[in-house]
């Protein structure tokens, strides 16, 4: 935090990703000690907090922006106030996990991927480039650790809407943003899938 200070940054990005390697409580300190340091030297804290718990301690921590939805369990309370007395913006980036999901499957049966690009603004070299999902040599990956993906989207796409409705019904800030650069998430294409997930149904 110092050293990005010093350098004039604009506001600094935090990943807070839990990892069964390390302690989670330990985990939270590091974050909530950024949050000190960004609050000491007047610079806006960007938190990569995709689970409910790590995302209340990046609110904890003063979190400016949390760039991901909490898309395990349900928002509660807590949460929401903290976002509240905050003003923190929230990020939802609802279709991301879902190009993880289509590439693989493509790559898998040797197609070339769907992309959503209703006004064909995407360049000829990287339509080229994802021509060449059909083309690759694809190991076949362990089904547990398919499994755990596919519910990990699958709980992904009820709770994130739901928490994004939510947060809009509390009040708080909504940004749109799409995480592009991300497999099938492409950079410009990308905003038109986004903003219609951001709809409510019907």
């Amino acid at each position: 935090m110092r050293y990005l200070a010093s350098h004039g940054a604009d506001a600094v990005k935090v990943w807070f990703i839990p990892v069964a390697e390390r302690n989670f409580d330990d985990m939270a300190k590091a974050v909530l000690a950024a949050g000190d340091e960004a609050r000491a030297r007047k610079i806006p804290l960007i938190v990569h907090a995709t689970g409910l718990k790590e995302a209340t301690v990046a609110l904890r921590a003063g979190a400016y922006l949390l760039v991901h939805s909490v898309g395990d369990v349900p928002v509660d309370a807590e949460f929401l106030r903290l976002a509240k007395e905050n003003r923190t913006i929230y990020c939802p980036t609802l279709t991301v996990l879902d190009g993880y999901r289509r590439l693989q499957e493509a790559a898998a049966g040797k197609s070339v991927p769907a992309i959503d690009d209703p006004n064909g603004c995407v360049d000829p070299e990287t339509l080229s480039h994802v021509a060449e999902t059909a083309r690759l040599s694809v190991k076949d990956a362990d089904p547990q650790t398919l499994e755990r993906r596919r519910q990990r989207i699958a709980t992904f796409n009820t709770v994130g809407p739901a928490n994004l409705k939510a947060v809009r019904d509390a009040g708080i800030t909504i940004a749109m943003g799409t995480d592009a650069g991300n497999p099938l998430t492409l950079h410009g294409a990308s905003v038109y899938a986004e903003m219609e997930s951001m709809q409510p149904p019907g």
